[in-house]
């Protein structure tokens, strides 16, 4: 038989094993933008602190592939499916960016070397597979 008090465990359970993270406030901050329409805004506030020349270089793709990202239509708004604290220094967080044509998965990641953190990676694709692990979303064409 169970007693009142392992009821209440069971049902507390499930609640705090789904429970996570918020993304940092600087992730945060370029998916605002992202969804207000501003592409490019929202990959500036998250690469303004790259450096270097092979920075410089996957900046500036990012910018460029805004142009496609515009192709999807107006953005209504983004999911954050998971965000993952790796470390207390260093969080990963995946989201659903909410397009008119279809959904924009993004990988960001947040790391924060010495005090000040910063993006250090931004992956995304139309193809949730590309930039989602499976334990986080199961993969949409298996076996590829």
């Amino acid at each position: 038989m169970f007693s009142r008090s392992m009821v209440l465990v069971l049902l507390v359970l499930p609640a705090a094993a789904s429970a996570q993270t918020a993304p940092q406030p600087v992730v945060l901050k370029g998916l605002e933008l992202l969804a207000a329409g501003h592409c490019r805004d929202g990959i500036g506030a998250w690469t303004s602190s790259w450096t270097g020349q092979d920075a410089a270089l996957k900046r500036t793709q990012l910018l460029n592939s805004c142009d496609f990202l515009d192709q999807m239509g107006s953005v209504s708004g983004y999911d954050v499916l998971r965000t993952v604290d790796v470390t207390r220094h260093l969080q990963r967080v995946y989201i659903v960016l909410r397009t008119d044509v279809q959904p924009v998965y993004f990988m960001v990641l947040a790391y924060a070397p010495k005090d000040e953190l910063k993006i250090n990676t931004v992956n995304w694709n139309t193809d949730p597979d590309k930039v989602i692990p499976a334990d986080v979303l199961p993969a949409q064409n298996p076996g590829r």
